[in-house]
């Protein structure tokens, strides 16, 4: 090193890609399109099938949703980082914040049981593909969890409530057990 902030990449062998060398604080629009420092909903799709998500897009937009917090269809590597470091070394109220966010798809604020149902179905029917197992759905299981949730009894969870019921009973989402 010769004291610069300058990164020089070496593409992989038999790669077709230039070597880039770049000043890290170099904008992204003049380092070219494998520099850019973001990530659409599809590249983040198939960067997770990497990780078995490629039979159920559900899950991995979900996340992807949730990570996008500006809402402008890309993911940063700052709001990758971000998210990362919150399920690595967050405080148990971050990892919360972030499970009741997968849970909310609507961005409302709350869950419903319609909601509550949809979401924990699909996330079950991704288990099955990816364990090859045959887990039913028990609807009446899902309603026990949901109500054991829904302290005030008001027919939604808001995210005080998901927090204390997962602070009361950190085996909550045990449900595996609670299914057929």
């Amino acid at each position: 090193m010769n004291g610069s902030n300058v990164v020089k990449r070496k593409a992989p062998l038999g790669a077709k890609y230039k070597k880039i060398g770049s000043n890290i604080t170099e904008s992204p629009d003049k380092l070219g399109v494998h520099c850019e420092r973001r990530m659409s909903k599809k590249q983040f799709r198939e960067c997770m099938g990497l990780l078995g998500l490629e039979s159920n897009s559900f899950l991995s937009d979900r996340i992807f949703e949730v990570v996008d917090s500006d809402k402008d269809e890309f993911i940063t590597f700052e709001q990758f980082l971000t998210i990362m470091d919150t399920l690595i070394n967050g405080e148990e109220d971050e990892k919360h914040e972030f499970s009741f966010a997968l849970l909310d798809q609507y961005d409302t604020g709350y869950i419903d049981f319609e909601e509550f149902t949809e979401v924990i179905s699909k996330i079950i029917a991704h288990w099955c593909i990816m364990t090859g197992s045959q887990v039913k759905v028990d609807k009446e299981a899902l309603r026990e969890l949901f109500e054991r949730m829904d302290v005030n009894g008001d027919g939604i969870v808001d995210l005080n409530e998901y927090k204390t019921a997962l602070k009361d009973n950190p085996q909550l989402f045990g449900w595996f057990e609670l299914l057929n």
